[in-house]
This record gives structure tokens, C-alpha cells and sequence, in this order.
């Protein structure tokens, strides 16, 4: 009768009893391995990913179309503010300047000038000249080249008193006169800053001992004007440059004193 073995398991003095497999180590699962994409490869999903190739480029197309459509009505908007805004600047300065003048003194006088850029743009030059701008509207200011006292329109079409914003002479040497001119003579006065050759406006405040007549010169530019007795001022047109005025007077037995010479362009005088 053959042998049986005890059915505890084999013994392990038996060289002949099978030995159990080693046991295998636990190993996580390998990642796959990353190749990169090929040029030929179609692109990851996203805004256009999914869409087959013959519909991308109508996408293109009507997203630009979009885009030009927002930007023209942007444009087509702000320009439409802004004509809106100019027009309506342009009645409110129309409107003033009528309620102005009607109420205005006789002797009311102006120097031609430009109206604000707000109602007509300057580079539509001569046409924004307020002798132009106010004649289709039947508001006719009366415009001057020269003028005791003047007038100007402010931003608003207000009247206001004028006066010359621009260089202006250097104090004299005579205390309480400023420059004393005699006449006959000639006497040179520096500017505080020089003008360039163009269209200027003159205001000179004065005291004359007598009437008679007064010459400046302003570079080449050359411009006359009455002198009445008295304190008085003037305002006149010349056409120069430089860095100084030469003033002669001509009277009998005329002594003329000045310390107020302006070279610019009419503004509202500050109050």
C-alpha cells in the first residue's frame, strides 16, 4: 500500500515536494507613452476643434464680418454724437449772440474773427469767420478795423469788453509817463517776447497833451492811428513782426506818454 502524506502539507524535509512560486511584487500600471502630435494631426478640441475643416474658414469669415459691424457702429455713433453736439453748440451760440445784440449798444463794434472751433472748425477757414458765420443767420454785428473801444464775443456769444492778449512792451523809463514821445521823434520799445510775421492786433493806452497823429512800426509792418487828447486808447490792425515797436507821434507842441502796448489778438478783458 503506498505511503500517504499527513494532510497538513508536505514536509518540508522533502527535497522531492514542490516548491510554492515566489511571490510577485504588486506594480502600478505603466503610463502610456506621450508621442508628440503630428503636423498632419488635427487640433485639440476647442473653439473651432470639433468643426469639420470645409466649415472653419465660413466661421472666419463671419466673425470678422462681426467684428467690422461692431466697429462701424461705433464709429457711426460717436460721429453722430458729436454732429449732434456741434449743432446743438452752434443754435446755443446763434441764440446768445442774437438775445446780445438786441440789447446791445448803438456803437457796438468788432474786430472780424474767427467763431469757436466747437461750432465751426477752424480748417473750414475763411467760412468761420464770424462776418461769413453770422450772415446766414441775419444777426449782422457791426466789424471794424479800427475802434476807441471794442467789443468782443465770448465762447459762450457773449459781449464782453475787449482787450489784446499777446506781447506787450517793456516798462519805460519815466516814472509815471512809461515812454515819452515828443513830436518828431521816433522811440524804440522792446517786447517782452517777440511776434512772429502775421495779422496782429494793437491796443495802446495813452496820454497825449494834444490831437494828432501816431505811426508804429513792427518789423516792416507799418499802421496809423488818430491820437485824441486825454487818457485814451486805440485799437488797430498791422501786419508784421519782431522783437520790438518803434512809435513816432506828429503835433504841435505834442507830448505823448505810454507804458501800454499789446500785440495779439482780441479776448475778454478779466474783470
Amino acid at each position: 500500500m503506498p505511503s500517504q502524506h499527513p494532510a497538513g502539507g508536505p514536509d518540508p524535509d522533502d527535497a522531492t515536494a514542490p516548491t510554492p512560486p515566489p511571490r510577485q511584487s504588486v506594480e502600478q500600471p505603466a503610463e502610456p507613452e506621450r508621442r508628440p502630435l503630428a503636423a498632419d494631426s488635427p487640433p485639440p478640441p476647442g473653439l473651432f476643434g470639433p468643426l469639420p475643416e470645409r466649415y472653419r474658414e465660413a466661421v472666419h469669415v463671419v466673425l470678422a464680418l462681426v467684428l467690422v459691424a461692431i466697429c462701424l457702429g461705433t464709429v457711426w455713433t460717436t460721429s453722430r454724437y458729436s454732429d449732434e453736439w456741434a449743432a446743438k453748440s452752434g443754435r446755443s451760440y446763434v441764440d446768445t449772440v442774437r438775445i446780445e445784440m438786441a440789447s446791445a449798444p448803438p456803437d457796438t463794434v468788432f474786430f472780424d474773427g474767427p467763431v469757436p472751433d466747437e461750432v465751426v472748425p477752424n480748417l473750414s477757414w475763411p467760412y468761420n469767420l464770424q462776418s461769413r458765420f453770422f450772415r446766414a443767420f441775419g444777426t449782422r454785428p457791426t466789424f471794424v478795423d479800427e475802434a476807441d473801444n471794442l467789443s468782443v464775443l465770448d465762447s459762450l456769444g457773449r459781449i464782453q469788453v475787449a482787450t489784446v492778449v499777446g506781447s506787450t512792451i517793456q516798462p519805460g523809463p519815466q516814472e509815471g509817463c512809461g515812454y515819452l514821445v515828443s513830436g518828431g521823434q521816433s522811440v524804440r520799445m522792446p517786447l517782452n517776447e517777440p511776434r512772429q510775421d502775421w495779422h496782429w492786433v494793437v491796443r495802446i493806452g495813452y496820454l497825449s497833451s494834444t490831437t494828432g497823429t501816431g505811426t508804429l512800426r513792427l518789423g516792416t509792418g507799418t499802421a496809423e492811428f488818430p491820437i485824441k487828447k486825454g487818457l485814451n486808447q486805440r485799437f488797430f490792425r498791422i501786419i508784421g513782426g519782431g522783437d520790438s515797436v518803434e512809435l513816432t507821434v506828429r503835433g504841435t507842441d505834442i507830448s505823448f506818454c505810454t507804458n501800454e502796448i499789446a500785440i495779439g489778438n482780441p479776448a475778454p478783458k478779466p474783470e
